[in-house]
């Protein structure tokens, strides 16, 4: 186990089977407010969420934020099979389980990594004290689910080689994470990718009546120049279903927990303070709600 800067660590964690790359953060069992788990989406990795990892509202939280298998720094099967749905979120209960305090975890998951998260909570729906979604609409439209089956031939017969316009393209947007992006293309086995976008593409049902009746605390949260995955509208929707108003975030786009690390963290601390029967004082967040 190795230090990052504001109490940061990297490390490993032994479950399902698989020595799964962490960066952890927070105090010993004995003084921790709850276990926060993050999710990332497709093409990202751990690093996606270290800004949040850091950030003085979740002090206090047991935080862990992981490669997923055959993602980044974490090896994994060389067939695309072996990335479903089903198989991450399994990884996702078998960390949890690893590094919880034996009670519900809380789970934060962006963009794609919310369907890994929702599989979670309808899988075992007692292990989840709440579910977080940012910029995520949680649907896969039919178009998109094209766009994901082309992708995944493009990879199956280029290789991460068809990763490198897009990367490209990303890292134009955001300089500063340039090294990150270009590393992880290299690193990250072509197999997840593949696997996971016809994961992804196969997902065009409604998941959010059967995660709304496990009656998991949900949340919804977007940037507010977020047009990638859906509009302030279709946000606002989805979370009316679970009973909320969405969370929209000004000055962030579709990487809320990196544009904007401090606001996200106010938010996700006043909602688990909703979902806690003892509750913690949340700090003052900027955020407004529709």
């Amino acid at each position: 186990m190795t230090g990052s800067c504001d109490g940061v660590l990297h490390s490993h964690i032994q479950a399902a089977g698989t020595r799964f790359a962490a960066l952890l953060a927070g105090p010993p069992q004995q003084h921790r407010r709850g276990t926060v788990i993050f999710v990332n989406g497709l093409f990202g990795s751990k690093e996606d969420f270290e800004p949040l990892l850091a950030a003085p509202a979740l002090r206090g939280y047991r935080l862990c934020s992981y490669d997923q298998r055959g993602q980044h720094e974490t090896s994994g099967p060389d067939e695309a099979e072996a990335y479903t749905l089903a198989s991450l979120s399994s990884d996702l209960l078998a960390i949890a389980s690893v590094i919880g305090d034996g009670g519900p975890t809380h789970l934060v998951a962006h963009c794609a990594g919310g369907l890994i998260a929702s599989q979670a909570v309808l899988s075992a729906p007692g292990s989840v004290a709440s579910l977080a979604l940012l910029s995520c609409p949680l649907r896969i439209p039919c178009d998109a689910a094209a766009d994901l089956m082309n992708a995944a031939e493009t990879i199956d017969r280029l290789g991460m080689r068809a990763m490198e316009p897009i990367v490209e393209q990303w890292a134009r947007a955001e300089p500063e994470r340039r090294l990150l992006l270009e590393t992880r293309m290299r690193t990250t086995q072509a197999a997840h990718l593949s696997g996971l976008a016809r994961a992804l593409a196969a997902s065009t049902g409604d998941l959010v009546t059967p995660l709304a009746g496990t009656g998991t605390p949900t949340l919804i949260v977007h940037g507010a120049g977020d047009g990638r995955t859906a509009s302030r509208e279709e946000f606002q929707q989805l979370a009316e279903r679970f009973g909320r108003s969405a969370v929209r975030i000004p000055g962030a786009r579709h990487n809320v927990q990196i544009d904007r690390p401090d606001a996200t963290a106010a938010v996700l601390t006043g909602f688990w303070a909703e979902c806690s029967p003892a509750g913690h004082a949340p700090p003052a967040a900027t955020e407004t709600r529709p």
